[in-house]
């Protein structure tokens, strides 16, 4: 039988392996329908859940000085004398070095020597007139021609001076202005309510509290009406605006530093008045009411600073008029007196002589204030970071002789302008050092680059922050890396970024069925576990987000479960096998027949 069998399969050889292979291949797909592994889907679940979503950005830069000056002298010679040397603390009105004070000095005793021939020529007023005093009467007539030509070139100077000095006090503004509100609207104090009323609340058994509370709003409130009007004023200025209208933004610009003073008076109350009662009953003070009394300090600073700046540029600019005034009077005087002299001495002419005794007198304050510049003092008090000169150098009006920075330190970050934009004075920032290892500080962002920095098609955006506190380790220069907090919201619902998807321009998370998952503890919804029904869409609407979380602000609610990732997974089938009496057949559950 097998040799016709094989004699068959030796004459007909091509659909014997035809035969052959259509078994094999039955065969195999037989053993993996038997030894198949299945693919199981498992599904990581989050709970959704409350809590506070903190948005930073990120950035790296160098410490940096808030404010540097360069002492230059106001006069010309060589230098006697050094007084100080670098990293050495001065304080203001120090002596940094001296200028060689002899000519100075020799022109103090030549304007006391014409001060006594104006005081001889008055003696002389009498005598018949005679080809020199008629010659003096002329040239004094051309010097106040002269002092009226460079007085009006001086007022000409002095306007645009303050325009200068008024864009500096509006870029100033800004940042005492968002203190001023982050004083009393933060809640860093309580949660629920603004700091001002928290504060006062602590004092509430005092019958003035609210008194202080209302002084410290209300103020704050003028204070910033008047800002807003003067700075859109400003805005609508420029340079070359007319010398009216300079004077205009002069003025307002002096109401609104003084309105801001009150406000930062009022607030300074409150906070001392906090202050005070809480040291008197001994109960301690919020944390929060010493970074406010600091900032208080430095925003009053500020102000005064800038109000006298507009004060003093006032007072040059009607000094300056008063010059041209007098000029022109003395143009008249000089001119009658001119005519009085050619016409014989009378009391015209005594008077003229009266006003060129003056004249010398002015004179000789001027050679003495030129003598006080040969002594080089420090303008406020801070470290001189480089002494430039020695002695014997010869110093000019153009020379530095050193250096000066105050011991405020600010810390100067480059952002792109993606980040930039998420930037905004007067939000935190923690700050750490290279160099200094385990020293984090916070700060506060102070300025916000307007112009950015095109590098290779890149766009950069400096970005000065403040330091709060200061360390006697850190120095200008170090490298640091600073996280500026852009964005805080508090008992929020959030849900894991992977945890939202997008289609069509519509958010929606997956949510499993919850018979499925009520039971299930957060450990096993973290591992993953496999579900029985898909789950299904839930459109969701989404707020703010981190690299971690996502603000849901609508379609869920605390405590429902979605679906933040999925995994698949082979699980291996088992196979059960069962032994039956001689004779029986082998059988697999789920597979019909046997063999």
């Amino acid at each position: 039988m097998m040799q016709k069998f094989i004699g068959l399969a030796a004459k007909h050889k091509i659909w014997t392996a035809a035969i052959v292979i259509a078994v094999l291949f039955g065969g195999y797909y037989l053993y993996s329908s038997l030894t198949a592994v299945p693919v199981q889907t498992k599904y990581v679940l989050a709970t959704v859940k409350k809590g506070n979503l903190v948005s930073t950005v990120s950035g790296s830069g160098q410490v940096a000085v808030s404010d540097s000056v360069d002492l230059i002298p106001k006069t010309s010679g060589n230098i006697i004398y050094v007084g100080v040397a670098d990293g050495q603390d001065v304080s203001a009105g120090q002596l940094v070095a001296e200028i060689d004070p002899t000519d100075a000095q020799k022109a103090v005793n030549d304007a006391q020597t014409s001060l006594e021939t104006a005081k001889l020529q008055l003696d002389k007023i009498t005598a018949p007139v005679d080809p020199l005093v008629l010659l003096q009467a002329k040239n004094a007539l051309a010097q106040a021609q002269e002092s009226l030509v460079s007085n009006q070139n001086t007022l000409v100077s002095t306007y645009a001076s303050a325009y200068t000095d008024i864009s500096n006090a509006y870029i100033a503004l800004p940042s005492v202005m968002s203190g001023l509100n982050n004083v009393l609207y933060s809640m860093t104090i309580n949660k629920s309510q603004a700091n001002v009323d928290a504060y006062t609340n602590l004092i509430n058994n005092l019958p003035s509290a609210s008194q202080f509370n209302q002084e410290a709003v209300n103020g704050y409130q003028t204070a910033l009406a008047v800002y807003a009007q003067a700075l859109a004023d400003f805005k609508n200025s420029n340079v070359n605006s007319s010398t009216s209208t300079i004077e205009s933004l002069l003025g307002e610009t002096n109401n609104t530093l003084k309105s801001i003073s009150v406000a930062n008076s009022n607030i300074k109350n409150l906070l001392d008045l906090v202050s005070n009662t809480l040291q008197q009953a001994n109960l301690k003070a919020p944390s929060q009411l010493s970074i406010d009394e600091a900032s208080m300090q430095s925003y009053i600073s500020t102000v005064n600073n800038q109000l006298s700046t507009i004060l003093d540029v006032q007072n040059s600019i009607q000094g300056d008029k008063d010059s041209i005034v007098s000029a022109q009077r003395s143009i008249s005087e000089q001119t009658l007196s001119l005519a009085d002299t050619e016409a014989g001495s009378d009391s015209l002419t005594i008077r003229a002589a009266q006003i060129t005794v003056q004249q010398q007198q002015d004179a000789l304050a001027t050679a003495q204030q030129n003598l006080a510049y040969c002594y080089i003092r420090a303008p406020f008090a801070g470290i001189i970071s480089k002494v430039d000169v020695q002695k014997g150098d010869s110093a000019s009006t153009g020379t530095v002789v050193a250096t000066l920075i105050t011991k405020q330190q600010i810390v100067q970050i480059s952002l792109n302008e993606i980040d930039a934009a998420k930037v905004q004075v007067g939000q935190k920032a923690t700050i750490t050092f290279d160099a200094i290892s385990g020293l984090s500080l916070t700060g506060t962002v102070s300025e916000v680059e307007t112009v950015g920095t095109v590098s290779q098609g890149v766009v950069t955006y400096t970005i000065n922050i403040a330091l709060d506190s200061q360390d006697g380790r850190v120095k200008p220069g170090m490298s640091v890396t600073t996280n500026i907090i852009t964005d805080t919201k508090t008992d929020v619902l959030l849900v894991p970024g992977s945890a939202v998807k997008t289609a069509g321009g519509v958010s929606y998370v997956e949510v499993p069925d919850s018979s499925e998952v009520s039971s299930l503890s957060d450990a096993e919804k973290a591992a993953g576990v496999a579900l029985k029904i898909a789950p299904t869409q839930q459109q969701v609407e989404t707020g703010s987000s981190n690299d971690t979380y996502v603000e849901i602000t609508n379609g869920l609610k605390e405590g429902d479960v979605v679906v933040s990732k999925t995994s698949t997974a082979s699980s291996q089938k088992t196979t059960t096998t069962t032994n039956r009496s001689a004779g029986s057949s082998l059988r697999i559950p789920g597979v019909g027949g046997g063999f």
